[in-house]
């Protein structure tokens, strides 16, 4: 996966965490196994009273995070309180009745190459593009002692999540405590300009400061190579034959990637997914997926999910 910001994101700086207070120790505290239930979307500050690991696959994710619950589109970030830059995602969506759940982590990663630093994880393919490589890819990351803020994203029944926090000790259960208002809508199919650009949008309208996440998929023609990606916001209503092209004309914001086409030569298909924020309003959320000799678009969502001052 593809992990596609429409806000830039801060960058990772090293800071170990201070010495939590007494009192934070049974302040719903995190344990090796932590099972978080949302019945409805919401939020829910945490603290780890240790370091803790969360172990990697080869290609950057981890099954250290289960989503279980229905919904079209559910997801739980899990985002560090402070300046070490420490980030947990899952989102999880629901096609033809196919379930695919992706995940993201921020943090140390180890092993670490020669040429990174501490605070600056080296690159994994759809995960963080960092600093040189090692030949073998991190095995795992540390997501440091300290507090941290939990957002959890429902979709027609309650949600639990369940967390493999490895180096701590024992077993939690908690509760998102604060509601959020959220949404979920398809992202329908447009038109493809010249068999090589295909786009969709959906309506998405924030009575508040929101989250955007997003997630879909595209298809390729027989020999094809996706080569990049635009995600884009536009504040009026009708669509024209150039909105979600790159660089998003006349847009209102918006961001674009450069796929790497050896991950998707072999596959056939891609997934593209990000998370991102908007103001309020009233918008055409969408994208262009752009390849070389075809492109079919499969189908998507895009969720809002009420942010927190």
């Amino acid at each position: 996966m593809h992990v596609l910001r429409l806000t830039v994101a801060a960058a990772i700086a090293a800071a170990a965490a201070a010495t939590l207070p007494a009192t934070a120790a049974a302040e719903h505290a995190l344990g090796g196994t932590t099972t978080i239930t949302a019945a409805r979307s919401g939020s829910l500050d945490v603290v780890m009273n240790e370091d803790a690991v969360i172990r990697l696959q080869p290609d950057g994710t981890t099954r250290d995070v289960a989503l279980r619950g229905p919904g079209r589109m559910v997801a739980f970030s899990m985002v560090f309180q402070g300046n070490a830059g420490d980030e947990l995602t899952a989102v999880r969506t629901t096609f033809a009745g196919k379930q695919h759940t992706d995940t993201a982590t921020w943090g140390t990663y180890y092993p670490q190459s020669r040429s990174c630093g501490a605070a600056e994880p080296p690159s994994v393919p759809g995960v963080y593009e960092g600093c040189t490589p090692t030949n073998t890819p991190p095995k795992y990351v540390v997501l440091h002692q300290g507090r941290y803020h939990v957002r959890v994203l429902t979709d027609g029944g309650p949600l639990t999540v369940t967390l493999q926090l490895h180096g701590l000790r024992g077993s939690s259960s908690l509760r998102t405590s604060k509601p959020l208002a959220s949404s979920v809508a398809p992202i329908d199919k447009l038109d493809v300009i010249a068999d090589r650009y295909a786009r969709a949008q959906a309506p998405v309208t924030a009575a508040t400061a929101s989250d955007l996440i997003y997630r879909v998929d595209a298809s390729e023609a027989s020999g094809a190579r996706l080569h990049s990606a635009s995600e884009c916001l536009y504040d009026t209503p009708t669509t024209m034959p150039t909105d979600y092209a790159p660089g998003c004309p006349a847009g209102t914001g918006g961001g674009f990637s450069w796929l790497d086409t050896s991950e998707t030569a072999h596959s056939g298909y891609v997934g593209l997914g990000g998370w991102g924020s908007v103001a309020p309003g009233t918008y055409r959320f969408g994208l262009g997926i752009g390849a070389e000799t075809g492109v079919s678009y499969r189908g998507g969502w895009v969720a809002l999910l009420q942010a927190e001052t």
